[in-house]
């Protein structure tokens, strides 16, 4: 069994993982709302699978709800194809955690820096589709 494990882990290293991992050039499925989208490489979820754990670890992987899970956290992007998956992490850990544990892996994908369209900003305030919030940010 271990071997099959080892085996599965191997080959979702190959197949997990985004196409273009600096992420170089912005996807066509979301170019129509440039510069809105640039930086987004995708989507990002988690859910709890629900596992049968023994006695001593039965109390850690309890979640709030009661039952013992782990959490998975997972990233796919514009085309659904998975680029990250973190799992193993357990059922009591907040989604928070999860996710700061989780871009702590050299795996976890980043997006590109990204360029501050400021005239843009500008323009957008000037012409009311933007206002400065009370802090400083400018939102529609």
């Amino acid at each position: 069994m271990a071997h099959v494990a080892e085996v599965m882990v191997r080959f979702g290293d190959k197949v997990i993982c985004p196409k273009d991992p600096s992420y170089s050039t912005v996807s066509p499925k979301v170019a129509k709302w440039s510069p809105f989208f640039d930086g987004c490489i995708g989507a990002i979820d988690g859910t709890q699978i629900e596992i049968v754990a023994d006695k001593e670890s039965k109390e850690d992987m309890r979640n709030r709800k009661g039952f013992s899970n782990f959490n998975v956290l997972a990233i796919v992007d514009h085309t659904m194809r998975f680029t990250f998956v973190g799992s193993g992490m357990s059922g009591a850990c907040h989604d928070m955690y999860v996710l700061r544990e989780c871009q702590t892996k050299p795996r976890f994908p980043k997006p590109p820096p990204a360029e501050l369209p400021v005239q843009e900003i500008r323009d957008w305030i000037k012409t009311g589709v933007a206002y400065i919030h009370p802090k400083g940010m400018p939102t529609s």
